[in-house]
């Protein structure tokens, strides 16, 4: 079998058998639940926050997990944290799209008049008839302007699903690798950078860089020898 890089020159630029390889590779890789699926599972665990049955499942679903019960409710709630996040955003983008106005755009326009706050010439919310349909649209949009506020924006969140980047999010694959090390790293690294600083400032006699590891400077006394790490 040819190797994987000349087949793949060979799908881009033509014959069927080389298509055929690559394409039989892509479909063998397997890819992690995506976050609409990961949503829709979470929906079935366990109600108890740390519920070891609730590790068990997690390592079946995501095919490994390594974290403890603490970790994975931590996780979860970061991750149900971060979709209620992006599916707000998306509703904003709704309803600012759809003529919004205000600071979170959830001002109405002045033309929309729900249809579940009228039948015919008759306003659902006070049971009053009117002439025509116009007199009824003026008198809700005037009389029920917190009704028809929180109609527009019930009916932006039911159009959350037709927003592009809501639905990429949905489609990503989720991640719940653990980033308590990248954490520390960034967290030594910005301690490592104040620090540098304040000796930047101090005279050139008294320390001096010994080497620089993952991003984190060590410092030596030059005369007592004492390392200082961070």
């Amino acid at each position: 079998m040819p190797p994987f890089r000349d087949t793949l020159y060979e799908f881009l630029f033509g014959t069927e058998k080389a298509q055929s390889v690559v394409c039989s590779c892509l479909l063998s890789v397997k890819m992690g639940p995506t976050n609409k699926e990961t949503l829709d599972w979470l929906k079935n665990l366990s109600v108890r926050k740390y519920s070891e049955s609730n590790v068990e499942a997690a390592k079946v679903f995501f095919g490994k997990y390594n974290g403890t019960r603490k970790m994975f409710s931590m996780w979860t709630e970061k991750f149900l944290t971060e979709h209620k996040k992006v599916k707000q955003e998306a509703h904003t983008r709704l309803m600012n799209a759809c003529g919004g106005s205000g600071k979170k755009f959830d001002i109405p326009p002045s033309d929309f008049v729900p249809l579940s706050l009228c039948i015919e010439n008759k306003c659902v919310k006070c049971n009053d008839v009117f002439e025509n349909t116009n007199s009824v649209k003026s008198h809700i949009k005037d009389e029920h302007k917190e009704d028809v506020k929180k109609a527009y924006s019930k009916e932006a969140m039911e159009m959350v699903m037709e927003d592009n980047i809501y639905m990429d999010w949905l489609n990503e694959t989720t991640s719940v690798d653990s980033e308590n090390d990248r954490t520390t790293i960034s967290k030594l690294q910005k301690a490592n950078r104040i620090l540098t600083e304040k000796l930047n400032m101090q005279s050139e006699k008294e320390c001096t860089m010994v080497k620089e590891n993952n991003g984190v400077t060590e410092m030596q006394k030059k005369y007592t020898q004492q390392q200082i790490r961070v």
